[in-house]
């Protein structure tokens, strides 16, 4: 039985670099989710600037965050399912 990736919008990276995305999230919103983008090989980065330009009301960092916790869960996903190569 085949699983699909938890959050498909977000790539499946190495663990590693879903932790740098998730940190840098933390501290510069929206430039986390341009990293995974194109690590990751996906167009993320209307949705960073976005981040980036909302986080001057708070929303772009929430939002940040939480997509650095859905790279890091799709790291998760993607250690425990070693046929889906990561980007």
């Amino acid at each position: 039985m085949a699983t699909t990736q938890p959050y498909p919008q977000m790539p499946v990276l190495e663990t590693s670099i879903a932790v740098v995305v998730l940190v840098v999230n933390i501290f510069l919103p929206g430039i986390g989710t341009i990293i995974a983008g194109v690590v990751g090989h996906q167009r993320l980065i209307g949705r960073g600037i976005a981040q980036l330009l909302l986080a001057l009301i708070i929303v772009g960092w929430i939002w940040g965050v939480v997509s650095g916790v859905q790279a890091l869960t799709n790291a998760n996903w993607g250690e425990k399912n070693k046929t889906f190569r990561p980007a």
